[in-house]
């Protein structure tokens, strides 16, 4: 059902468990994305799952960047 080229084009989410796993996942929505994670930790309350945003090249923290 789901293939590479599908996920490639949806966005990722990482779920987050009252135990301290996380899984990130790529889905449709944050409700498919916890029902995902669900699958995946069964037994596991999902304490939150929030949208990955895309990773910026970071050598500094923001204040240092200025500086350089």
């Amino acid at each position: 059902m789901d293939t590479k080229a599908d996920q490639a084009s949806l966005p990722e989410f990482r779920a987050h468990f009252h135990d301290g796993k996380t899984f990130d996942i790529a889905a449709g929505n944050s409700l498919i994305a916890e029902k995902r994670a669900r699958a995946r930790h069964p037994g596991g309350y999902v304490k939150k799952v929030k949208l990955v945003r895309e990773k910026q090249n970071v050598s500094a923290p923001p204040s240092r960047r200025a500086e350089q």
